[in-house]
């Protein structure tokens, strides 16, 4: 049995009592971790930084997941939301521009 433990517009977390595994679905990527493997990837999710000023919406941050050695690449939004899924509140992002005076004045 599953029992769901967060969900928001771009995914679920889920956790299986039977098996003792989270599920996670988000966007296109589905992905079980084992109880060990899940307190490892919250711990590096965490540390993550929240720092989204320097990043414009199309680059990507890596976020890596131990099972399988593969690592998920999230705009800036997404990892947002992929935080918000797991419960980390983040502020929202910053747009980083600079302040030009083109005035020859």
């Amino acid at each position: 049995m599953e029992k769901l433990i967060r969900t928001n517009s771009r995914g679920r977390l889920l956790y299986s009592i039977e098996k003792n595994e989270f599920y996670i679905e988000f966007g296109l990527v589905n992905f079980t971790l084992s109880m060990q493997e899940y307190l490892v990837f919250e711990r590096e999710l965490k540390i993550v930084s929240n720092d989204f000023s320097m990043y414009s919406s199309t680059n990507t941050i890596k976020v890596p997941v131990n099972k399988a050695g593969f690592s998920l690449k999230l705009t800036p939004e997404e990892l947002i939301s992929f935080k918000d899924l797991f419960g980390f509140k983040t502020k929202d992002m910053i747009s980083f521009k600079l302040k030009i005076n083109y005035s020859m004045n």
